[in-house]
């Protein structure tokens, strides 16, 4: 989900900068509006850790070992109400001290050092899986400091990288070893213990759609409702992975749907994103709204839905749940805006429900050229026979779509927009801020000239022909 965090933006950034690549002001005006939406988290890592009351607790940092650790009055570990989440208040200086805060308030509650060792039973059960992944590795760090051992640096295991500060359970989850994730919590694992990405053990089961593996760790009082470094609770993992199981297991242990993530995005708009149909529903029928922004770049659940895994049913049912459908983001982006990341469907969809599809974006592009520019003839297709105009330039630079087709030698689209009412005579003015030329101004024939392509050249003589 960070990664497309920026997507909306981005979609438009690709063309803009292929476009407009020499010219620094224009750039420098890009980076300003999209570029700066580029989530980051500056959050401090504060704990919760909950122990049961079948846990031997043990702290990781010693040599003794012993089968019996003692825990004063025989009580709980219990959670600071406040340390269960990354808050946008405060800062992390670096991954450590997350599981600093972790060992301190082990250490306060335990009154042995003695490390916790796995049971006869479990050693064997570790050795007949050796072979499997991750395995090995909970071995090692057994080996070097019992069961709730932490690894002091990251873990590679083929190709994917484990956080600092993972536990011999949080590795067999991520792997879905549920056999030896049920020994290690018999043989006094913690549940609750967290890597240095803000993971616990049920964290990782809900990324990986474990359905079992997670309904363990909640029966031995993992907590479920911990944010991740990203500022991610379970609920909206579930929802960007569209498991309408895993996340109908977590609301019925108590998850809370409306918590936002570090960048102030609800759980509607990653349900949104995916599209499963009947999570954005629980959503959306338990108060979740259906034009909440989100705090960091105004990016609403329709501009996601538009872009998404199930565009038409996602974005069909926001509408029909009141969706704004010429509300924009921070930067300005509606959802006709990106419609060239989406299926013709949605135009139509849009169209019908009252989206001005000859929007604006930065005040240079409306959709019709972002379309062409990018060679999406169906999206290029359904925005014409849904009324947009295929001249439609919002200031005089007149850079419309037939100059985008032009200069990404889209030809197929080029020949469309001919086919269907470019003005010939229309003239675009590339000054000193685009870098074109020196020239004061092109029309479509002397353009494709400029840029030196015979095959467009060809395509756009024969419509100057016919013409004459």
């Amino acid at each position: 989900m960070k990664n497309k965090i920026i997507l909306i933006l981005m979609i438009t950034l690709t063309i803009v900068i292929a476009l407009y690549a020499s010219d620094e002001t224009n750039n420098d005006k890009i980076k300003e509006t999209i570029l700066n939406n580029e989530v980051t988290n500056t959050t401090q890592i504060k704990n919760n850790e909950s122990n049961n009351d079948k846990v031997k607790d043990s702290t990781i940092n010693n040599t003794e070992t012993t089968d019996d650790v003692q825990i004063e009055d025989n009580t709980l570990i219990e959670p600071d109400k406040e340390a269960d989440e990354y808050t946008e208040d405060e800062e992390i200086k670096d991954n450590s001290t997350f599981n600093e805060s972790n060992n301190d308030k082990l250490k306060n509650t335990v009154t042995t050092n003695e490390i916790i060792m796995p049971s006869e039973e479990l050693l064997k059960l570790l050795e007949k899986n050796k072979k499997k992944t991750g395995v090995a590795e909970i071995i090692e760090l057994i080996n070097k400091g019992g069961i709730n051992a932490a690894s002091k640096d990251q873990l590679i295991i083929g190709d994917v990288t484990h956080y600092t500060n993972s536990t011999p359970l949080i590795i067999a989850s991520s792997y879905g070893h549920y056999d030896i994730a049920k020994a290690l919590i018999d043989n006094g694992a913690l549940v609750n213990l967290r890597a240095d990405d803000g993971f616990n053990a049920l964290m990782e089961a809900v990324r990986t759609d474990n359905i079992e593996m997670a309904k363990l760790l909640i029966n031995n009082n993992s907590n479920i409702n911990i944010k991740n470094k990203d500022g991610e609770n379970m609920i909206m993992i579930a929802c960007e992975n569209g498991n309408e199981e895993m996340f109908n297991l977590l609301v019925e242990n108590n998850a809370d749907i409306n918590e936002k993530s570090s960048w102030g995005a609800s759980a509607l708009i990653y349900a949104s994103e995916k599209g499963n149909i009947n999570i954005m529903k629980y959503l959306i029928d338990n108060g979740i709204d259906v034009n909440g922004k989100a705090d960091y770049n105004g990016d609403t659940p329709l501009l996601w839905a538009v872009t998404g895994e199930n565009p038409y049913e996602a974005s069909k049912l926001l509408i029909e749940n009141g969706a704004n459908v010429n509300a924009t983001n921070d930067g300005g982006v509606a959802p006709a805006t990106i419609l060239s990341a989406s299926v013709p469907e949605v135009v139509k969809l849009l169209k019908d429900n009252g989206a001005d599809l000859d929007t604006k974006f930065l005040d240079y592009y409306p959709p019709m050229a972002i379309a062409a520019g990018e060679g999406n003839l169906e999206i290029v297709k359904a925005l014409v026979e849904n009324g947009a105009d295929v001249n439609y330039y919002p200031n005089d630079i007149n850079y419309t779509a037939i100059f985008h087709a032009i200069d990404k030698h889209n030809y197929e689209v080029a020949e469309y927009l001919f086919k269907n009412g470019v003005d010939l005579n229309i003239k675009m003015k590339p000054d000193n801020d685009y870098g074109r030329s020196i020239k004061e101004s092109y029309n479509v024939l002397e353009y494709a000239e400029a840029i030196q392509d015979k095959k467009m050249i060809d395509i756009v003589s024969k419509y100057y022909k016919n013409k004459k």
